[in-house]
């Protein structure tokens, strides 16, 4: 799994709710093509929240796109838009 953080010192409640709308919204989500949410939380050690998530190996998304042609970059749009829909 991942963890990501959103750093809260000196920022709104609100950006802790929305942090964790975002979660709860991705655990909705369901396809091959995303990587599955685990779990959320407070990380007081860094005074933020995180949630994991599911262990992608490979390249960053946009790492991959740098190098690809266009009809690569338009066949992974279709993906994630399918895995939306």
């Amino acid at each position: 799994t991942r963890s990501f953080v959103a750093s809260t010192p000196g920022r709104s409640q609100g950006a802790a709710e929305a942090f964790k709308d975002e979660f709860r919204l991705l655990t909705h989500l369901h396809h091959p093509n995303l990587a599955e949410v685990y779990d959320f939380g407070l990380a007081e050690e860094v005074e933020g929240f995180y949630f994991t998530q599911e262990l992608v190996e490979g390249p960053y998304l946009g790492e991959f796109l740098r190098g690809a042609s266009r009809e690569v970059i338009v066949d992974v749009f279709i993906q994630l838009a399918r895995a939306l829909d």
